[in-house]
């Protein structure tokens, strides 16, 4: 079985795909903890 990566024409395509979802899994990630640190800062406000 082949792989998108192993065939040549589409090695390029196939690096860029995986750089690109990994900026965007790690954007993520970032816009997750800023959100669960924000809900820890003002969570008794928004309770009362």
């Amino acid at each position: 079985m082949y792989m998108l990566g192993d065939v040549p024409e589409y090695k390029e395509i196939d690096e860029l795909h995986f750089t690109e979802a990994t900026e965007i899994r790690n954007y993520q990630d970032e816009c997750k903890n800023k959100g669960l640190d924000l809900f820890k800062e003002w969570f008794w406000n928004l309770w009362d």
